[in-house]
């Protein structure tokens, strides 16, 4: 039994907790039985354990990513591919807050006993702002060490990638440096720890569900279809409308030519996989039959499988959305701008990250002001939603690697 379920694909077992979780669920508020407030301790455990993994994780994996940056590539090829890449993060990010607020996510939907524990989150109006921004630079400075034993999440992001691109500066003038190696073994070793943590991920969702709809009842499932509807729309917008402006004003040829042949092919592998680095080969292969430059696809493709995470943008911007609405965290023009712009810069590092934004929502909900426990909470609800946001998430930032690299390489031949 206990073999089956290990070898069952994580996916299927998280889906089958889902609606069995809503089954259970929706009886027990039917008959008003107080059992599934019990089975939220299962929840609890998953979300401490990602909590418990979440700061080392984000460390080791933008610390080995920094290490692998090609500099001698890094030419007229890396400018176009990079400054593409980054500008369509950036806009994902302001749709997918664009819409989690038309959507109007989370309005409405109170925690019990959790959203009045809410410290200073809901005070963050205009006069603040320059003290947030402040204590936002001042904290992204902070000591490595101190960063890390106090949770500091944008101090993390910084020391990782500042001590990786040393450590690949220093391993270029001295080749052979086992640092380099070692610190990509620890990364393997945390993603294995996550990898066990995520074994636990469907018991832990199952929790989440009963005890969630046996409180709230239909609620939750309206307020599950309006998280799903301004993830899959901002989505779509971004695949029909900022990927296709991107690729005509990089190659001015009509876009829509080539979307078709990279959705068929990379885009819908990607979907099916949820890994932009399973879809690689498929990725190359479709940029090859489109007759793209190697030295173009090799270098444009790896890197936005690692980097170019305009889905993960619109997940961590939705779900802070949802957040602030949860906990009535009241977002004025300046709050909003800083949502954008973290998710943005988070969702960087989803890349070798398992679920990557959702574990990285902790630094967006972080910068929000929201408390360890209500970032667990809205974390642990986000991770209800995976099987199906995470395929379109994936669709999405593989379409993007391609429909990029073909626009940079059409740029350079014209």
């Amino acid at each position: 039994m206990l073999a089956r379920y290990f070898q069952a694909s994580l996916v299927k077992r998280i889906m089958w907790a889902f609606v069995l979780g809503c089954i259970i669920g929706g009886i027990a508020h039917a008959a008003g039985w107080g059992f599934p407030e019990k089975l939220a301790v299962l929840g609890d455990i998953f979300v401490a354990g990602l909590k418990a993994v979440v700061i080392p994780v984000i460390f080791f994996s933008l610390l080995s990513g920094a290490t692998t940056i090609e500099t001698d590539k890094f030419g007229s090829v890396g400018k176009r591919v990079v400054m593409s890449y980054g500008l369509t993060i950036l806009v994902a990010a302001l749709v997918g807050t664009i819409m989690a607020l038309s959507f109007n996510v989370g309005s409405g939907f109170a925690l019990e006993g959790i959203s009045s524990s809410v410290t200073g989150a809901q005070n963050l109006g205009a006069d603040s702002i320059s003290g947030t921004l402040y204590n936002t630079f001042i904290g992204a400075l902070a000591n490595p060490f101190s960063a890390l034993s106090s949770s500091n999440f944008l101090g993390v992001i910084v020391a990782a990638l500042v001590i990786g691109i040393a450590l690949k500066v220093n391993e270029e003038s001295h080749p052979g440096s086992p640092l380099v190696k070692i610190i990509g073994h620890v990364n393997d070793t945390m993603l294995t720890i996550v990898g066990w943590v995520m074994h636990f991920a469907p018991i832990g969702i199952f929790g989440i569900v009963v005890s969630s709809i046996g409180v709230y009842g239909a609620t939750l499932a309206g307020t599950f279809a309006s998280i799903l509807g301004a993830l899959v729309a901002a989505m779509v917008f971004v695949a029909l409308i900022v990927y296709p402006l991107t690729h005509y004003l990089l190659a001015r040829q009509n876009p829509y030519a080539v979307m078709w042949r990279i959705f068929k092919t990379a885009g819908v592998t990607a979907f099916f996989t949820r890994s932009s680095a399973a879809t690689l080969p498929v990725s190359i292969a479709t940029m090859d039959d489109m007759g793209v430059d190697q030295s173009v696809s090799r270098f444009a493709l790896p890197i936005g499988a690692t980097m170019n995470m305009t889905g993960a943008a619109i997940t961590v911007a939705v779900f802070t959305i949802f957040a602030a609405n949860v906990f009535e965290v009241h977002l004025g023009l300046m709050e909003l701008m800083i949502v954008i712009f973290s998710a943005a810069i988070v969702s960087v590092g989803a890349g070798g990250v398992p679920s990557g934004s959702l574990m990285l929502l902790f630094v967006s909900l972080n910068a929000l002001g929201l408390s360890a426990d209500q970032s667990g909470l809205v974390v642990g609800l986000a991770f209800t939603l995976t099987a199906i946001q995470d395929s379109f998430e994936t669709c999405l930032n593989v379409f993007g690697d391609n429909v990029i690299t073909h626009g940079v390489d059409q740029s350079l031949k014209s």
